[in-house]
Order: structure tokens, then C-alpha cells, then sequence
């Protein structure tokens, strides 16, 4: 989740840091720098204090967790530090402590900014875990002073790296054992070993049941056979040579949290295309499917026709799979309604990775000037349904109105003449306007679109 932080400031190093930039010096890099948190010794401390200390007054913890630094979207001249308490590191929960101060650290060591806040960071233990985030925004006087995030789309953040790694590190079985240093940001260190044979007493098969090993090598069909009852080796031991043949045989791969090519695409023309998942790409980080926009209906000389509706939007996060072909349907517009008592058509269905969306409704005839229904979005984390047309004409009151507004804007208006440029949906999915007060055709709507990052 994020949170508004009550109040933040840079240090005099950070601004001198600027000053030298500004100089010719080097730029400040705070994404690959550290999140230092306190307590305050319960109560939020004066910034002031936190600036005169050079951090915080009562440290609880500290991590390479700063997710991202970017320029605000809204404000040109504001940092936006994301700053990110993971719910747990190696199956380790983090916590329960309050957090009512924090400092950010440069990748050098330095402070460069404070802040106090007032969060709770709980455990399953207390009913609820989660990793904690919040935003802690900066005025900053020169562009390029602090190295946003990612520098070009072939980087990625510390915390993508560090889960990328935690999750993928290879485990064994006996006989190998391993032996795991984890340090306070959460890097592991993973050493690996072989348990020690222990020679039985005698030849028998008791004997050798108890015993750790044996002294003879297992052959390769003995070691591929494999004993799961004893941890996947059948005993004697294998050779170390069968073991680093076994082991130089798997493939890793990374799961997807950090993907090792980065990219986007989008089709909104109506059709039907292919995509092939490069090698590298495990997860769409977005996707996004909007059906098309229904056509507005037809008008007379006294009786408006129904604007058309837009189509629905579904969006998530998708595990894809490199080298697969998929087929990506981008949803045909609806037609305008003929001039007269004429209904528009409505929007064909988008999908895309599993994801679809319906299109919107065309808008009724001028016998009943109802605006069409939007379509709904299926199979996303987040489905939307598209913004329905408004009513051309009641009681024989002529509205005009607006198509449908779909996730990518708003729909087209009616008109009084026909004029496709004002009547046909212009935003991805959206309602194509009516004809009103003449005798005049409804708008087509606009197609679908479909649009992945990785």
C-alpha cells in the first residue's frame, strides 16, 4: 500500500551533492542506496532532530529496499522516492515495529533525505502481513542531479534483484547439504557441501542401512535410479563427478519478477495478429484488453437516436511462456445506424493472454433514443465496463449527448449533420455519437485495442 508521509528533507550533503552536479560532478545515486528506519522511541520526531542527527534517533531496521526514484507525473521539479518494508525476506517476516522516521541513504552511505511518518509494521502473528510502502516525495532544483529509475528499460531495481535471486536459488538433497548466510538487506549466501561417509562395521546390510555411506562408488545406473526415501540417492554415495554432472545439467531460469528483456507492444486496428514471447520474458507486467465502441443510432427530423456505448477493459499481470505464439484479437467498431429510425451496430469482442473484453452496445433508433450498454472486461485482475451512451431523445426532446468513454477516453458527441469526424469514436473502445435534430446517420464507434509490457 502507499501512504502520504507527513513530511520529508534533504540534507545539506544532498544538497551539496546537487551544487556539485550542477558543477560537472557525478549524479546522486539513491536507487542502489539504503532505507533506514526508527521508531522515534515511540513518538514522531521533529525533522529538525533528524537532520541534526544525520538520521534517524532510533533505528529498528534497514534494507536495500528502495523500489524505485522517478519524476513525479503531475509535478516536474518532485522526486518520487518509493520506499519498501518487504512483508518477509527468505520466509522471514519483518517485524512487528512502528515506523515513524526514516532516512534514505545514497548508494555511497550518505543521508540525503529524512522523513517521519506514522505506520505499523504487523506480522501474520498480529492478523494481517504485507510488505509496506510509501512515497517519499523531494523538490529537486536541477534535472539529472539524482539517477531516476530504471536508466533505459535493460535495468532493474534492487528489490527486483534481490527477489529475482531469493527466488530462484538452487536447493539439493542428500547427500549434498547447504549451508545459508543471510545479510540484513537479504542477499544470501549458499554454500554447498557433501555429508561425510562414515565406513560400516561390517558387510552387512544392517550395518549398512545404519551407516552414513559406504565406500563404493554408485554406478550410473544406481545414481540415476536415485532412493527418495533417503533424500534421492540410493547408497553407495555417488561419485563428485556424478554429482557436477548433475548439477551443470539443470537449467535455471528467473520466474519472472525481474524478466531479462524489457518492452512493449499495442494493436488498436481491428484484426487478428500473433506474438511471439521473446526469449528472457516470463510475465507481462501489464496487459490491457478493451473491446470496441458501439455505433450511435440514427436520427430524424424530430427525434434524436442513442449514442453508442464503449466497450469493457480487463487488465492484469500475465505469466507468459518465451517461444509461445499468441494470438492477440483486436474487436471491430460497431457501424453508425443509418440516417432515419436506424440503430448502430455494436463493437466486436477483444482477448489477448487470456484476458477479454465485450464490445459496447450501439446506440437505439430514433424510435426510442436510448443510449447503448457498455461492454464488461473478463479475466484481468482489475475488469472495467465501459461508460454506456447517453440518451439521444425522450418525450420527443432532442439531447444530443455523448458515446460511451471508454479506459483509453472519452466517446465521440452527436450531431446535427453528418460529420464523421465528430461522430466516430476517436479513444480505443469508445461510443460513436448519434444523429439528432435532422435526418442524419449515428457515428461508428472505435476499435478495440490490446496493450502488453514486459
Amino acid at each position: 500500500m502507499t501512504t502520504q508521509i507527513y513530511a520529508t528533507q534533504v540534507t545539506q550533503y544532498f544538497l551539496n551533492a546537487v551544487a556539485a552536479f550542477e558543477a560537472g560532478g557525478a549524479a546522486l545515486n539513491i536507487a542502489g542506496g539504503t532505507l533506514v528506519v526508527g521508531d522515534g522511541n515511540g513518538s514522531v520526531p521533529a525533522l529538525s532532530t533528524l537532520i541534526a542527527d544525520n538520521g534517524v534517533t532510533h533505528e529498528v531496521w534497514r534494507g536495500q529496499t528502495i523500489s524505485s526514484v522517478s519524476i513525479d507525473g503531475v509535478t516536474p521539479n518532485q522526486l518520487d522516492i518509493e520506499c519498501v518494508i518487504p512483508a518477509a525476506i527468505n520466509g522471514v517476516e519483518i517485524g512487528p515495529f512502528s515506523v515513524t522516521e526514516f532516512a534514505i541513504l545514497d548508494a555511497l552511505g550518505n543521508c540525503c533525505v529524512v522523513g517521519t511518518t506514522n505506520l505499523q509494521k504487523t506480522v501474520s502473528a498480529q492478523g494481517q502481513t504485507s510488505d509496506l510502502a510509501w512515497i517519499a516525495a523531494i523538490v529537486l532544483s536541477a534535472a539529472g542531479a539524482v539517477t531516476v529509475t530504471p536508466p533505459s528499460a535493460g535495468f532493474a531495481t534492487m528489490t527486483q534483484v534481490i527477489q529475482g535471486v531469493n527466488a530462484n536459488l538452487p536447493s539439493c538433497v542428500a547427500p549434498l547439504t547447504k549451508t545459508d548466510t543471510v545479510n540484513p538487506v537479504g542477499w544470501i549466501d549458499r554454500i554447498f557441501g557433501i555429508v561425510k561417509a562414515s565406513q560400516p562395521a561390517d558387510a552387512t546390510a544392517a550395518s549398512d542401512a545404519a551407516a552414513m555411506g559406504v565406500g563404493r562408488a554408485a554406478t550410473a545406473a544406481e545414481f540415476a535410479a536415485g532412493a527418495p526415501e533417503v533424500g534421492g540417492f540410493s547408497w553407495p554415495w555417488p561419485t563428485l563427478q556424478q554429482i557436477f554432472a548433475a548439477l551443470a545439467a539443470l537449467t535455471t531460469y528467473v520466474d519472472g519478477k525481474t524478466n531479462l528483456t524489457h518492452g512493449d507492444m499495442s494493436y488498436s486496428v481491428a484484426g487478428i495478429y500473433s506474438w511471439t514471447c521473446p526469449s528472457g520474458v516470463f510475465w507481462l507486467e501489464e496487459c490491457v484488453v478493451t473491446g470496441a465502441g458501439g455505433g450511435g443510432g440514427g436520427g430524424t427530423s424530430t427525434q434524436g437516436g442513442g449514442n453508442g456505448a464503449a466497450g469493457g477493459t480487463a487488465r492484469g499481470r500475465v505469466a507468459v511462456t518465451p517461444g509461445t505464439i499468441y494470438t492477440i484479437i483486436v474487436g471491430a467498431p460497431g457501424a453508425g445506424g443509418a440516417a432515419g429510425v436506424n440503430s448502430g451496430g455494436s463493437g466486436a469482442l477483444s482477448s489477448a493472454f487470456g484476458l477479454s473484453a465485450t464490445g459496447g452496445q450501439g446506440g437505439q433508433d430514433a424510435g426510442t433514443g436510448a443510449g447503448g450498454i457498455g461492454g464488461v472486461g473478463s479475466g484481468g485482475t482489475d475488469n472495467f465496463a465501459g461508460g454506456c451512451g447517453s440518451d439521444g431523445c425522450s418525450s420527443g426532446v432532442n439531447f444530443g449527448g455523448l458515446g460511451g468513454a471508454s479506459y483509453w477516453g472519452g466517446g465521440a458527441r452527436a450531431s446535427t449533420v453528418a460529420d464523421a469526424a465528430l461522430q466516430n469514436g476517436a479513444a480505443p473502445g469508445s461510443g460513436g455519437g448519434a444523429g439528432y435534430d435532422g435526418n442524419v446517420p449515428g457515428g461508428a464507434g472505435a476499435p478495440g485495442k490490446v496493450y502488453w509490457r514486459w
